[in-house]
C-alpha cells in the first residue's frame, strides 16, 4: 500500500494496527478516517493498473467503515466493549499504569442495538445508522427444511 501515501495514508495496515486496535483513543481514530476518507475522495492513477486501484479503494473502504464504526461508536456510547479499551481523559485510572491510561469503562449503552455502515460517495462520507437488534429465531426446524422452504417461497409466509 505504499501508493496510498500521496494520499495521506502512510501505511494503512500499520495506521489499522496501530489506531484500531485493542486500545483506541477517539481523537487518532477521527484523524485516521478523515485521511482515509480524503483518500476515497481523491482521484490516483495507479501504476500498477486497474486491479491495483480496486484493491485500493476496496481496502481504503473497508477501513473507512471500521473507523467510522468506532469513531462513531466512542461518541454515541463513549465506554469500552469487548476486547477494545477506549481511552478517555475523565476514565478511570489503572493501578500501575502513567495517568494517560485512563479508560472509559465497560457500559450496557447501545447493548440493545447494531449499527450500520454506509459510504455516500456523492457527499464523500461515511454515516452510521442504529438500529435496534432482531431477536434470535426460536425455529428448530432442521436445515433441509428449511432450505426447501426458501428455494420454494424464500421462506415467506
Amino acid at each position: 500500500l505504499r501508493a496510498l501515501a500521496a494520499d495521506g495514508v502512510r501505511d494503512l495496515p500499520a495506521e489499522m494496527s496501530r489506531v484500531a486496535g485493542a486500545i483506541r483513543v477517539p481523537s487518532e481514530i477521527q484523524k485516521l478516517l478523515d485521511n482515509v476518507t480524503k483518500a476515497l475522495g481523491t482521484p490516483s492513477a495507479c501504476p500498477q493498473g486497474l486491479r491495483e486501484a480496486v484493491r485500493r479503494r476496496d481496502r481504503l473502504l473497508t477501513a473507512g467503515a471500521v473507523l467510522a464504526a468506532m469513531a462513531d461508536f466512542a461518541r454515541e456510547a463513549k465506554c469500552s466493549r469487548g476486547s477494545a479499551v477506549l481511552l478517555h481523559e475523565d476514565g478511570l485510572a489503572c493501578p500501575g499504569l502513567s495517568e494517560s491510561f485512563r479508560f472509559a469503562p465497560v457500559s450496557a449503552a447501545k447493548d440493545g442495538e447494531i449499527q450500520s455502515v454506509s459510504y455516500d460517495a456523492d457527499a464523500g462520507e461515511f454515516r452510521v445508522f442504529w438500529r435496534p437488534v432482531r431477536p434470535i429465531p426460536q425455529n428448530s426446524d432442521p436445515f433441509e427444511t428449511v432450505w426447501a422452504g426458501f428455494r420454494k417461497n424464500r421462506n415467506l409466509k
